[in-house]
């Protein structure tokens, strides 16, 4: 078994050619892809700086760096600089369900668990507070059954607001069961309300107004934020799974929460495919209502030869200890052997030049080098060694 000590070896901090992206947002690295960089660091600068909400589509092939992109982004540090003076964002990562009767429900608790029902209360909390200083705190309230345009919802995520307060704790705490479960009637009387969160209608009006309690207060009750929250959703291509009255239910449901969030939302949905012959099925998985929605599409295009060297060359430059001194920013392989490696890739195997793509057959060629034990004082993975692996024949049986 190839151990971690390999890359220790050839100067590498940890094996940078992983197939799936790191879920540490601060340890995450962006290499090459310069364009599709550009494009979300404009995205994230409209965003900031404007108040109108947004639906964007990207699109690759697997493995095209959209889920990498959501989790890089997701660090505030990654953010391009602006003047403006904003409020860090509320980041929200979820992977489309997967069981399609029950994709509504599992949405709407990926969301809340996402966000935390303590940091819901206490925002609650802080709104309630911030209100009760102006005398009006039944402003808090009002303010919540309009934007659910439902007194009960409303009242239930008012009562949120009683958390860390020991007399009526167990209030907060009841209010807080009904997020997940169907009350019963000695609950509902107890909290003087006729219902519970519990139609698909009933909890993406919920997510709504999560998000625009966000979009207004935080935690210490400050007013007039104009927070953004960025809601990604990840593998939209499982879509393919529903049966039409699923997804139609569930298509809705999105479009729904798209025209109550009128501001200060961002949803960014991450679709694959295949083959550009599969781009054609999205109009029909998401339907045409949805699909009208889409403000921007970002499209994650193949990298040309030149794009992936660059990609490479940068991605071992952040992992480099500088344990190992080399002229040679491609190092353990030489440039000409990567562009031998590339070429196989796309003419023999006719895959597509994407980062997973990419970062398996580096892997590969470093693993192979390794146990073959060619690694020594100024042995590379040269043009020679990468002809003589064979992994490509291997890989077409």
């Amino acid at each position: 078994m190839v151990t971690e000590t390999i890359w220790n070896k050839i100067g590498l901090k940890q094996n940078p050619f992983q197939i799936t992206p790191e879920k540490d947002k601060k340890s995450l690295t962006w290499a090459g892809l310069k364009s599709i960089k550009l494009k979300f660091d404009e995205l994230i600068i409209n965003s900031l700086t404007s108040d109108n909400s947004r639906v964007i589509l990207n699109m690759s092939r697997w493995g095209g760096g959209k889920t990498h992109t959501a989790i890089y982004y997701s660090n505030i540090e990654h953010f391009p600089s602006i003047e403006l003076k904003y409020t860090p964002p509320v980041h929200i990562f979820i992977v489309t369900p997967k069981e399609a009767d029950k994709a509504a429900s599992e949405f709407y608790q990926k969301i809340v668990e996402s966000i935390g029902i303590t940091r819901i209360a206490e925002t609650i909390k802080a709104m309630r507070e911030h209100y009760k200083k102006e005398n009006s705190e039944d402003s808090a309230l009002r303010i919540l059954q309009e934007w659910c345009g439902s007194e009960d919802i409303g009242k239930i995520l008012y009562l949120l607001g009683y958390i860390h307060q020991d007399e009526k704790e167990d209030i907060y705490f009841d209010a807080s069961t009904f997020f997940f479960n169907k009350p019963d009637a000695t609950s509902k009387r107890k909290l003087k309300v006729r219902r519970g969160i519990e139609s698909t209608n009933d909890k993406f009006v919920t997510i709504s107004t999560l998000f625009k309690i966000f979009s207004a207060f935080d935690e210490s009750g400050k007013l007039e934020l104009k927070r953004r929250v960025f809601l990604w959703l990840d593998e939209i291509e499982a879509f393919i799974w529903y049966s039409t009255r699923h997804m139609a239910v569930f298509s809705q449901a999105l479009r729904e929460l798209i025209d109550m969030t009128p501001n200060f939302l961002n949803l960014i949905m991450n679709f694959s495919y295949a083959d550009t012959e599969s781009i054609s099925t999205l109009d029909f998985l998401i339907g045409g209502a949805l699909k009208s929605r889409v403000t921007e599409e970002i499209n994650f295009d193949e990298l040309s030869i030149d794009e992936a060297l660059e990609y490479v060359r940068e991605l071992l430059g952040y992992f480099r200890t500088g344990d190992v001194s080399q002229a040679n920013p491609y190092f353990p392989f030489t440039e000409d052997a990567l562009q031998l490696l590339f070429e196989n890739l796309v003419n023999k195997l006719k895959e597509p030049l994407m980062p997973r793509t990419i970062n398996n057959w580096c892997r590969k060629a470093i693993e192979k080098s390794a146990i073959e034990e060619h690694f020594g004082e100024n042995q590379l993975i040269d043009k020679g060694f990468i002809g003589r692996l064979d992994l490509f024949n291997e890989a077409m049986k």
